[in-house]
């Protein structure tokens, strides 16, 4: 497995037009601990998992590495798909590429088992049948819509919130 990213790196490196790029793209692969999987690439210049970028700009909404601003591509939700970088990867790690993709799809249906667990939504009084607005401004409710709507599930429950208890 090694060699195999020593590999990527190097074509990475070969292929970029400057190498503070190629180096950056390199490194990143291992800032969510896994192989890239639906590589993206921010305006800056940066390559993340996708998951792994969403789940970073739910807290800021800024470039996790050179924290470059990135609210316009945060509201347009239009992501850079990184062709090469998906390319490279199924092409020199395919059996990788087939684990991560494996992982992905059991964290998915793992989130849209709702017999298992049931997303929350601390909020004030809601009705049923009533239309209730939802001001998601939280990076935990902002995770938990995303995955609702992901997973295909698009459920979630409401509470109200206990002003003793927390």
């Amino acid at each position: 497995l090694f060699w195999r990213l020593s590999l990527l790196s190097v074509l990475l490196e070969s292929a970029s037009s400057t190498s503070e790029a190629s180096s950056s793209a390199a490194s990143i692969q291992w800032s969510c601990c896994r192989l890239f999987y639906e590589p993206v690439t921010t305006p800056c210049g940066h390559t993340f998992c996708l998951k792994c970028l969403e789940r970073c700009l739910d807290h800021n909404a800024k470039c996790p590495l050179c924290k470059d601003g990135l609210s316009q591509c945060l509201a347009s939700r239009k992501y850079s798909k990184n062709v090469i970088m998906e390319e490279l990867i199924a092409k020199f790690l395919p059996e990788e590429l087939k684990e991560r993709r494996r992982l992905y799809e059991e964290e998915m249906e793992e989130l849209s088992n709702l017999n298992k667990n049931v997303p929350i939504f601390v909020c004030t009084m809601a009705y049923p049948t009533v239309p209730c607005p939802l001001h998601i401004f939280e990076p935990c409710y902002r995770l938990m819509i995303r995955r609702c709507i992901e997973t295909g599930t698009r459920q979630f429950g409401m509470c109200l919130g206990d002003p003793v208890k927390g």
